[in-house]
């Protein structure tokens, strides 16, 4: 047995014998004796191969998720290893360095529900924050007013108020259900026109024409609450109704429409035709400025059409040089309703027909016109201008 200094065992490890003792100087009068097995058990603390013990994990990884503590135990580190805090399907957070459930659960592989038992919760998305009085945030809750659903976003401090865009690109955007909606809302289509609420509560419309602005481009056409009960059509100013309304059931004569000659059975009127649905019902009015070559062929007028009637009664009258002629009734499509007979003057009659409709199967209103006697080379004219109104009625 040699008593070899650690000097020695630093240079030539092998020089370390199991007989062998180490020295230790610890002072210049007392040494220090540790035995080859000492050393060696010293050692193996700090073994790369061992996967039982080591402050340095075996290699094999199997003791990678153990150190040892200061009582000589193996213990499990902190970290993604730990203990997890809350309780099963809770979500973890950093709890003060450790381990805390915060009230978001896994419901399921599809599921992440944020809950708390009978306490209202509330989700933010920040666009800016210095601090809880300073920033700008979109806010999904319960908690702004208690059982009401907020969708929307906030501000504070010196953040901005910013614009909520509800955006389906190609699609529609849906609202189910009854209620409310105040505010300013933007829809765009395809990037086309867009629809604002305004909060003086005046829908308005207006063609954006290309790329979505905030709000839509400036509102040109809208419904206007003109005083309590009244609406109208405007632009943008509350109590002033100064645009007009345009329906499916207006119609009118583009250029003027010449009938058959020779011909005294109803024929349609070249534009003076709207669409009308089963199940409703109509007020219908017909104003035609009429005129033939000869007064003898007169004229006679009527309503026809591919719809069917439930119920169905019109008049019609030709007014010719401040004498009305023809007046009689109807209550069937294609009867006639005005027929003058002999005109006094072949270039200044008048014909007017109104009525009401309820409609059995959806199809066309028409109004329908011929010569009151069958007369050459003198085809009716209803003049440019013409015109049909059909009101929808309760």
């Amino acid at each position: 047995m040699a008593n070899v200094k650690l000097s020695a065992i630093a240079a030539s490890p092998s020089n370390l014998a199991a007989t062998d003792q180490i020295v230790g100087v610890r002072s210049a009068a007392t040494d220090l004796l540790f035995s080859y097995a000492q050393i060696n058990a010293g050692l193996a603390l700090f073994s790369t191969t061992t996967t039982t013990q080591g402050v340095v994990p075996g290699s094999n990884n199997v003791g990678a998720t153990f150190f040892l503590n200061a009582t000589g135990a193996w213990s499990v580190p902190a970290g993604g290893a730990g203990a997890p805090g809350g309780s099963t399907l809770q979500v973890q957070y950093n709890n003060a360095g450790a381990f805390g459930g915060v009230n978001e659960y896994v419901e399921s592989a599809n599921v992440l529900a944020q809950r708390n038992g009978l306490t209202a919760q509330a989700h933010y998305v920040y666009n800016t924050f210095t601090d809880a009085s300073n920033y700008e945030r979109g806010a999904f809750d319960w908690s702004t007013t208690a059982n009401l659903l907020s969708v929307g976003v906030q501000n504070l401090g010196t953040g901005a108020a910013r614009d909520l865009l509800l955006m389906a690109t190609t699609t529609n955007v849906y609202f189910q259900g009854g209620g409310i909606i105040r505010g300013c809302l933007g829809l765009d289509t395809s990037n086309a026109d867009g629809l604002i609420l305004r909060a003086s509560g005046c829908f308005m419309w207006s063609n954006a024409s290309g790329a979505m602005t905030r709000p839509p481009a400036a509102a040109d056409a809208g419904l206007i609450r003109v005083t309590a009960g009244v609406v109208g059509p405007g632009v943008n100013s509350v109590g002033i109704a100064n645009g007009w309304l345009q329906w499916g059931g207006e119609a009118r004569v583009t250029s003027n429409f010449s009938g058959a000659s020779s011909n005294i059975a109803l024929a349609d009127i070249t534009g003076l035709s709207v669409n009308v649905q089963a199940g409703r019902t109509y007020a219908f009015y017909a104003y035609l400025a009429c005129q033939t070559t000869t007064a003898a062929a007169g004229l006679r007028a009527g309503i026809g059409g591919t719809c069917t009637a439930t119920n169905i009664v019109y008049d019609g009258y030709c007014l010719d040089t401040n004498t009305t002629k023809g007046q009689a009734r109807a209550a069937a499509l294609g009867g006639v309703v005005a027929n003058s007979g002999t005109l006094t003057t072949a270039t200044g009659a008048i014909i007017e027909i109104q009525g009401e409709i309820t409609v059995n199967v959806a199809g066309t209103l028409t109004v329908q016109i011929a010569q009151s006697v069958s007369t050459a080379a003198s085809p009716p004219v209803v003049l440019q201008g013409s015109y049909l109104w059909v009101h929808d009625m309760p």
